[in-house]
């Protein structure tokens, strides 16, 4: 019966799995929403440098990951717009703009290869922040089916 969540990955045909930038406007306040999370993530690694716990020493990696996945994100948002213009494609960030291999030259491999990297950073993050919330129950003696004693 477990099997039947990850089957159900396999069944889909197409799926637009990312946010759309194209439109006047879109791209430049999706960046602020990147730059308001990296500025948050950093505040969060600057908070908990001192504190020593196993759980604040995972928050801070999870943070310091974050940070690094809005840093290559933003890059390639603001390189693949970039080079956009100076194709004379449409601006807009999608996950290549040749659809197929025929239209692969360096700026697709990079940005193909940035996809996967910040894809992996951004999950490296959330099992950190996984990691540093169950330490926070554990340590403070909290079950997940119990609630904790004031």
């Amino acid at each position: 019966m477990r099997i039947l969540p990850v089957l159900f990955l396999f069944w889909a045909e197409t799926a637009y799995a990312y946010q759309g930038h194209a439109g006047p406007g879109v791209l430049p306040t999706h960046l602020i929403a990147h730059l308001i999370f990296l500025s948050s993530a950093l505040f969060l690694v600057v908070y908990l440098r001192k504190r020593t716990e196993e759980s604040m020493k995972r928050l801070r990696q999870a943070g310091l990951l974050f940070v690094l996945w809005n840093i290559i994100t933003v890059s390639l948002h603001v390189g693949t717009d970039i080079y956009a213009r100076r194709a004379g494609i449409p601006s807009i960030v999608s996950p290549w703009f040749p659809v197929g291999w025929e239209g692969l030259h360096p700026f697709n491999l990079i940005q193909m290869v940035g996809n996967v990297a910040e894809h992996i950073v951004f999950l490296a993050g959330l099992f950190f922040l996984l990691r540093s919330l169950q330490g926070l129950v554990s340590e403070k003696g909290v079950t997940w089916d119990t609630p904790p004693s004031s």
